[in-house]
């Protein structure tokens, strides 16, 4: 029905400094840096409601949205979109839809063919240098 029971915010980071490594003969876990997650589940909203929603609007509208979500009993339905669905979100499902707001609209937008790739380092990109493993 294109409703969530939670949703999860996270980096993910799958790297050794983020999960660590076993050191001193397995006596010890060392790790570098910590990563931080949001848990978001409908039955910890105040006013209990049962759907979590993500908010596809603007920066603009986004940052609105985060200063009066918890005023406002109703989204504006021309603003959401249902987690997992395509199709636009029926006001008169919900009574008290909780907002996630997520840096991207639902469902994201595929890459195009002239979308540029992001990358910091624009000379390993074209292949013109090394990383620090020696590859290209």
């Amino acid at each position: 029905d294109g409703n969530v029971e939670w949703a999860v915010l996270t980096s993910a980071n799958l790297s050794q400094a983020a999960w660590g490594k076993l050191e001193k003969k397995g006596s010890q876990l060392f790790i570098k840096s910590y990563e931080l997650g949001v848990f978001i589940s409908p039955s910890l909203h105040p006013q209990g409601s049962t759907t979590l929603l993500a908010a596809s609007a603007t920066p603009a509208q986004r940052a609105a949205t985060l200063t009066t979500a918890a005023a406002e009993a109703r989204p504006d339905p021309s603003a959401s979109h249902r987690l997992g669905s395509k199709s636009s979100f029926d006001a008169t499902e919900l009574a008290s839809p909780l907002l996630v707001p997520l840096p991207w609209s639902i469902p994201p937008t595929p890459y195009q063919g002239g979308d540029e790739i992001w990358c910091t380092n624009e000379s390993a990109l074209r292949g013109e240098s090394a990383d620090r493993h020696g590859r290209t």
